[in-house]
């Protein structure tokens, strides 16, 4: 995950699930992007080059910020950031942000980190990942 030569990506964000991400943390990956940008969300292992779920879109739609419930359809997948709620994406547009999306949690497709003080909540079909360290959040932009 470190050896991005010649990917063209660079790697911006890079914490353990158990980090809380901010809507200031998702602002300050934006300024990075220009108006070409791709950005990429994933998840994997600590301590591992393997990424378990990534997906990638034009970096100033995926940041910008969406109603609760209301993801926008964005490359590949649905995007959300809601203020005070949760980021992240899903391969259909329903989704249950209580404070992160909870549906479907058997999907391997769907990833979600708090944006309310807390970490990250889900990595495909891992979930209750808030206070994990074994896990890694990764936004990568080009």
């Amino acid at each position: 995950m470190n050896d991005l030569t010649g990917s063209g990506f660079s790697l911006v964000y890079n914490q353990n699930y158990s980090h809380a991400t901010s809507m200031s943390d998702l602002e300050n990956i934006k300024s990075q992007c220009s108006s070409n940008s791709v950005m990429c969300a994933a998840g994997g292992l600590a301590n591992s080059d393997n990424l378990l779920l990534i997906s990638c879109a034009k970096c100033h739609a995926v940041l910008t910020p969406t109603e609760i419930n209301s993801p926008v359809f964005v490359g590949s997948a649905y995007w959300y950031m809601t203020d005070g709620s949760s980021f992240g994406f899903s391969p259909d547009s329903t989704i249950y942000q209580g404070s992160a999306d909870i549906l479907d949690q058997s999907s391997p497709y769907r990833l979600s980190w708090h944006l309310n003080g807390y970490g990250g909540w889900r990595l495909g079909n891992r979930t209750y990942l808030t206070s994990n360290n074994n896990y890694r959040k990764y936004v990568l932009i080009k």
